[in-house]
Order: C-alpha cells, then sequence, then structure tokens
C-alpha cells in the first residue's frame, strides 16, 4: 500500500532526512510521551478492533525503537509478524494497521508522522537542555575562578599583614613577659588531645591545671595563629587530632572526617618533610583542604566509623550514562520517604545500570541491580 505521501507541513521522511540524520533526532531515547486522548482518539483507532488495537500500540513501539525512529519495515509479512497476528487474522486488519505507517516517497520505509514528530520534539528539548547546561557550567566555572582569586587575595593579605588578637584588652598594660608566657602556655594546650595520658606527652611538658582552662580556651585562638618557633610535621599539629580539629573548625570545614583528613595531610607533609610556624601551619591546612575541595565534596564521619560524602555526587564527575565501571559508587541526595526514595535510586539505575546507587538519606540500604 502506497498511502500518502508526507506533506511539506509536516516532519521530512526519513528518506528525506537520511539515516544519520534520523539516529540524531532519536538520541536512543528511552520513552515517548503517550497520551491516550491523542494516540487513540482518532475515528480510525476508535473503530479498530481490540486485538487491532493492541497489534497497532505494539508497532509504535517496535517504530520508536528502531534505528531509525518511527520507522517500520516495507514488507507486510514482517510487519504482521511484528504486530503478532496470523495470516488469516493479517487478511482482515492488515490494511487497517497499514493505514497508520504509509510508505515513505522514496519506498524504503514505512514511517508513523506522529513518532516523527514525538522525535524532533525531544530533539529540541534535548539542544535546549544542554545548552542551559552548557551556560549554567560556564557561569558556575567563573564564579569559581572569582572565588579562587578572592581567596587567594584574602591570603596575600593575611601573609603580608598578620592579624594580631589580644587575649585580653584589659591587660594590655601587663608586661611583654607575662603575654609570652600566657602565649607559650596555651600554644601547648591547643596541641593536647583530650583525657591524653601522660605518655604521650612530650618529655618536660605538664598538663595545664584545670584552674587555668578558661584561660587557655580563650588564649587558643592567638596560640593557633601567633607567629612563632618552626615545628616539623613530627611535632606539628597534624599529629594532634585535636589541634588538628580546632584550625579545620576555624577555617570553616565543620563537620568533615577530621581523622581521614589528618591521616592524608599528615603523610603529605612527612612525604615533604616540611616545617612550619604555627601561624603556617594554618594556612597549609587550610591549602590542602581547599585542594581536596577540588576533587568534589568533602567526606563527612558517619556513626560506626563509615565516611560518606557531604553533598551528592555532582554532575560533572556522573560517567556518560552505561558506561560506568562495575559497582561504582554514585551518591545522590535521597529522600526520607524509603518507597521515593527507592524510585529516584530506580531513575538512577536505568542510567547506570552497572552502577551502585547511595542514597545519603539512607546510606545504610544501597541500590543496585546485582
Amino acid at each position: 500500500m502506497a498511502g500518502k505521501p508526507f506533506t511539506k507541513a509536516a516532519l521530512a521522511t526519513p528518506c528525506r532526512v537520511g539515516r544519520a540524520a534520523l539516529l540524531v533526532i532519536n538520541m536512543k531515547a528511552y520513552s515517548f510521551y503517550f497520551n491516550a486522548s491523542d494516540w487513540l482518539a482518532s475515528q480510525a483507532v476508535k473503530q479498530m478492533s481490540l486485538a487491532e488495537r493492541g497489534a497497532y500500540i505494539g508497532l509504535l513501539a517496535y517504530a520508536w525503537g528502531a534505528d531509525m525512529p518511527g520507522t517500520l519495515p516495507v514488507n507486510p509479512d514482517r510487519v504482521r509478524r511484528m504486530a503478532e497476528m496470523s495470516p488469516a487474522e493479517w487478511e482482515v486488519s492488515g490494511e487497517v494497521l497499514l493505514e497508520k505507517f504509509p510508505l515513505s516517497e522514496c519506498g524504503a520505509y514505512r514511517y508513523n508522522p506522529r513518532l516523527l514528530a514525538e522525535a524532533a520534539k525531544q530533539r529540541e528539548l534535548s539542544e535546549k537542555n544542554a545548552e542551559n547546561g552548557r551556560k549554567s557550567a560556564e557561569r558556575r566555572a567563573a564564579d569559581k575562578a572569582a572565588r579562587e582569586a578572592e581567596a587567594a587575595k584574602r591570603q596575600r593579605k593575611a601573609n603580608e599583614n598578620p592579624t594580631v588578637v589580644e587575649i585580653n584588652p584589659t591587660t594590655v598594660e601587663k608586661t611583654a613577659n607575662e603575654s609570652s608566657t600566657k602565649i607559650s602556655q596555651a600554644k601547648q594546650s591547643s596541641y593536647e588531645d583530650e583525657g591524653a595520658s601522660s605518655a604521650g606527652q612530650i618529655e618536660g611538658e605538664k598538663p595545664t591545671p584545670k584552674s587555668q582552662t578558661t584561660a587557655t580556651n580563650s588564649a587558643r585562638a592567638v596560640a593557633l595563629t601567633d607567629p612563632a618557633d618552626e615545628q616539623h610535621w613530627s611535632e606539628g599539629p597534624l599529629t594532634k587530632p585535636g589541634a588538628f580539629q580546632v584550625i579545620c573548625e576555624r577555617q570553616g570545614y565543620e563537620g568533615i572526617d577530621f581523622g581521614h583528613y589528618r591521616k592524608q595531610a599528615l603523610a603529605a607533609a612527612e612525604d615533604a618533610n616540611i616545617s612550619r610556624t604555627i601561624a603556617q601551619w594554618n594556612g597549609w591546612i587550610r591549602n590542602y583542604l581547599n585542594n581536596q575541595s577540588k576533587n568534589g565534596p568533602l567526606l563527612k564521619a558517619q556513626p560506626g566509623g563509615a565516611t560518606l560524602p557531604s553533598h551528592p555526587t555532582p554532575k560533572h564527575l556522573l560517567p556518560k550514562p552505561g558506561k560506568e565501571t562495575p559497582g561504582q559508587v554514585i551518591y545522590i541526595d535521597g529522600v526520607h520517604d524509603q518507597s521515593h526514595d527507592r524510585m529516584k535510586a530506580a531513575s538512577y539505575l536505568n542510567h547506570w545500570p552497572s552502577a551502585t546507587i547511595v542514597s545519603l538519606a539512607h546510606p545504610e540500604n544501597p541500590y543496585s541491580n546485582a
């Protein structure tokens, strides 16, 4: 059956756009929008029998999944087999179904005009989303560059003009010897862990008496920023969990896995065999954490010792759909309602079927197709 030729007002037939262009239009979309009131409301479809209507919907699905979207083979017998009809049934219903899939002008394919229009809509939407994503990425990159430039500027100013913090403004008139003594005591206290045994203390040092706790806490900020003699990495704050956490929190890195990053920073400092003043150790730790954050969200500690990122996997770090390594972990925001959480994870597994999806709302229940 020749069927009605396409008009210029309609979308181009496969003969006009060519195989490569049709592949671009399809973009291998998983589905097309099926509105029953649109697809099944025409008089021709309403007059179909139940078997014919079911075969018609099945042929639409076959056509959408074809290499050239919206097309079927020319051979009526092949179309009959796709419709799962016997020769006797096809004798009755074949003409009705083939009217929905007329021949192209060149006679090489059958096509469904509505499916081609749906493919064109999806292509337009995909291109629009890609353009919006590109612009958004450019804005984020520009914002990030501006933030890094501003941070570098502040760091240069801080290095050139170190901030002097007074322990107690009312004691300005005290002698330099008294101020020096208080700073020294605060430094010692800031690098000692709470509850540390005397065996873990440096020989010759004594724990700060309880009567000096209040004064020590108020002086800790000065001890962490005031320039002093250089300390080797084996004696600096990287070897003191409590002091390392204080420095991180002062830099705004609260809630991260302090133990994990302290060990990593300690290994890096050991490899470089560096020594720094107390103020310089502050800057070194800040720069180290800033560099770590460029590779993705910093990890945060979880009850029981587990470690999770503080944010979902960034979009720019996600693999291409179907290109993930088996078992690759992808973190998502998740939903506290577990049924909705499973639905969200399932949508990710449709794109990355070999991955393991971990919801930050329910990390104890990872999702996978295994």
